[in-house]
């Protein structure tokens, strides 16, 4: 197997594992059931969601400066270990300040998946990138997908509930941090470990790194194709996150104002085919950057929406 596919593959798995998540579909039904926690409705969404939102901000500007320094590995293996804590922490605490402390270990895990993405780019030629993205996405996508499927049977048919969800995630997050480990080190970098760079002074690797980057980023935003690309990039992942985050608690008003109170609840399901939408949409408008090559606003807005 050549040496690109085989870190290809490595890595893959390491996004598949941790996609395997059965517990996010139904995760605000097992934070408000009172079975397990004392925590209210309004505590949830008003002081829980918030926290991880901001969590969240703070540890993604860390840890994109970071990346670099650390060389992607150790920070992959720091999404698992949180991974891991969010989980154990769902399982085994009852209290709003062990939620609260999940939303902050959660904002880690997700500010950390920054290294998952970049990770491979370090380790393979220009030529592989395309083929390398498509993996990682693919491997994301589909632990995503089979997830929600795997979540809404094991609900429907009653084989387990809310709560017992949680063993799966926290079962597959063990899993994610231990194939970590396996994953190759990446001996040079684009900014604080560059070739040749190890017997410069480390004040001296410091500044060319901050200017490299600095250089990086002036030029950057100066093309308008990557400014706009930039912008609505964020505001999409913004609307994503807002509407992923409290999707849930919106459903369960609608369900609980349903005639038939008692009807299953579908967010397992609902994940899955959002998932295959999203790909698909994405797999499509791809043959189209040629046409309107993402330089009319227009052009983006269709194609952030169906991301």
């Amino acid at each position: 197997m050549q040496e690109w596919l085989k870190l290809s593959l490595l890595l893959s798995i390491f996004g598949f594992l941790k996609e395997i998540r059965p517990s996010e579909p139904f995760i605000y039904e097992f934070l408000v059931d009172d079975s397990w926690r004392n925590v209210t409705d309004d505590e949830v969404t008003q002081i829980v969601y918030p926290a991880g939102t901001f969590s969240y901000l703070v540890q993604l500007v860390v840890v994109f400066l970071i990346t670099d320094l650390c060389r992607y590995k150790p920070l992959i293996i720091l999404l698992g270990i949180a991974g891991c804590v969010v989980w154990s922490l769902l399982l085994w605490t009852k209290s709003l300040v062990g939620l609260i402390i999940v939303e902050i270990f959660y904002g880690t895990f997700c500010a950390s998946e920054v290294a998952y993405y970049t990770y491979i780019y370090a380790k393979v030629d220009t030529e592989y990138f395309q083929l390398v993205t498509s993996h990682t996405r693919a491997a994301i996508l589909a632990g995503s997908t089979i997830s929600g499927v795997l979540a809404q049977l094991l609900v429907h048919f009653h084989w387990m509930d809310y709560r017992q969800l949680n063993y799966i995630t926290f079962a597959a997050m063990i899993a994610a941090t231990l194939w970590a480990f396996l994953l190759p080190c990446v001996d040079t970098s684009i900014y604080f470990h560059q070739e040749g760079s190890e017997k410069q002074p480390l004040l001296n690797k410091f500044q060319s790194a901050f200017a490299l980057m600095s250089a990086h980023f002036s030029n950057s935003f100066r093309n308008t194709y990557v400014l706009k690309w930039s912008l609505w990039y964020a505001l999409s992942t913004c609307g994503f996150i807002q509407v992923q985050t409290y999707m849930q608690p919106l459903w369960s008003v609608i369900v609980e104002n349903h005639p038939d109170h008692k009807s299953d609840l579908y967010n397992g399901a609902t994940q899955a085919i959002l998932t295959v939408l999203g790909f698909l949409g994405k797999f499509r408008l791809s043959y189209f950057h040629m046409v309107f090559h993402c330089k009319t606003w227009v052009g983006l807005l269709l194609y952030k929406s169906v991301d």
